[in-house]
């Protein structure tokens, strides 16, 4: 379903309030990845930042926390849907579809992964990549091929660490 991460506050808060609460409270929580759904860019032992934050602050290529159930999911941010920005469209980068999501439960955005701060110039580019990864999935859907042939699929996975590099290193 999603990269599911284990939220430690900085205030050593074991018990964490309910989203709406931590939205409106400014913290950061520091979360450590434990799925593969937003591979190449983020792996399990990852260490990301979130920043508690309004849905109105978020924008698409945002890699957004989200609540599933007991636990938090982070996947990217694509759009919003047009009658209203309350509603938000996700997909992990190693996914090929995606899912809408209510604003209600929306945590916040990555501010950081392994201690490097996520700029404006590579959030487009994750945008760009990922748009771009999820219409060609569409694409191969509909003429019959589930997902991409292995040799494609590693050398696209390359070329994904390449262009992410800087956040690898740990």
């Amino acid at each position: 379903m999603g990269d599911t991460v284990m939220a430690n506050l900085r205030c050593g808060q074991k018990n964490l309030p309910p989203t709406a609460v931590l939205r409106q409270t400014g913290w950061t929580l520091d979360l450590a990845i434990e799925g593969h759904s937003m591979a190449p860019l983020l792996c399990a032992g990852d260490n990301v930042t979130i920043a508690c934050l309004p849905p109105e602050s978020l924008r698409p290529g945002d890699l957004i926390c989200f609540q599933v159930g007991g636990g938090f999911v982070l996947h990217r941010l694509l759009e919003y849907r047009a009658s209203d920005r309350r509603c938000f469209f996700e997909k992990g980068d190693a996914e090929s579809g995606g899912r809408w999501l209510d604003e209600s439960c929306v945590l916040g955005r990555a501010v950081r992964i392994n201690g490097q701060a996520i700029d404006d110039a590579v959030a487009a580019r994750m945008l760009a990549v990922s748009r771009w990864e999820s219409t060609f999935a569409g694409c191969l859907r509909r003429l019959g091929l589930p997902r991409l042939p292995s040799v494609v699929h590693r050398l696209w996975r390359g070329l994904k660490m390449r262009l992410f590099a800087g956040y690898r290193e740990k």
